[in-house]
């Protein structure tokens, strides 16, 4: 299982491929789009997993974490879409049994693709802004920023030939409004718990991946690549809110 934060997901993958005589499948249980794709670069489509975990969690001090919310069930599925392996099944089961309530399902992209459309939205505002969640969508200047950013994931997403639960922004925008922001109003983004201990950020898995590939599409990203380029800026200066 990959925990790792996204940019250590390559040595994560380097470090399992040294394991001698390992053969098992590796699921990455990890935030952001492109993680998935290496992990089945280094060990091949049928033994490639993922999981969308949608939990917030702050590490108060080492080893004690307190989970802040938990907005649905654990999701894993196989890198091969289409039907529900044994192996994402059995995983699952073993999940739930342990107390956290987990189910596989049958296409992972999608809820990868969901989350990243909730991340980008909020963490990196949120971070840039030094505020939680709520108060993005309690001011009508984030909201607007938040409704550019929510379209022009959509448009990647359906750019790379991906899906979601909703057939557009609109759509989205008012279950995450309804449902899913209420659910973590209270939420400080983890993007900004990183900076302000001076760590790397998840950026390129997040609103950088979002203009990378809006990039190669040629499909408009200015909001995502604005969000992206100022975390870039506190992450090279070190500086956060709490300063």
């Amino acid at each position: 299982l990959i925990t790792t934060k996204s940019y250590d997901t390559a040595e994560a993958v380097r470090a399992i491929g040294d394991l001698n005589n390992f053969f098992g499948p590796v699921v990455s249980m990890q935030n952001g789009c492109g993680n998935i794709e290496r992990v089945e670069q280094q060990f091949g489509s049928a033994r490639t997993y993922a999981a969308r975990v949608i939990t917030g969690f702050e590490i108060k001090q080492p080893g004690t974490v307190n989970i802040t919310v938990t907005a649905d069930d654990v999701h894993i599925g196989s890198y091969i879409r289409g039907a529900i392996s044994p192996f994402a099944r059995h995983l699952a089961d073993t999940i739930n049994q342990a107390g956290l309530p987990c189910r596989a399902v049958k296409d992972i992209y999608q809820d990868l693709f969901a989350k990243l459309l909730y991340n980008c939205a909020l963490n990196p505002l949120g971070a840039i802004l030094g505020v939680h969640y709520g108060a993005l969508g309690d001011n009508s200047e984030t909201r607007k920023i938040m409704k550019q950013v929510i379209d022009e994931t959509f448009a990647v997403i359906h750019g790379l030939g991906g899906t979601t639960p909703w057939p557009d922004g609109k759509s989205y925008r008012r279950i995450f409004y309804e449902k899913l922001l209420p659910m973590t109003y209270d939420h400080r983004p983890s993007m900004l718990q990183d900076l302000e201990q001076g760590k790397p950020t998840e950026i390129e898995a997040l609103t950088g991946y979002v203009a990378d590939q809006g990039g190669k599409l040629s499909i408009p990203t200015p909001a995502c690549s604005m969000l992206a380029g100022l975390v870039r800026f506190r992450e090279q200066t070190g500086t956060t809110e709490k300063e």
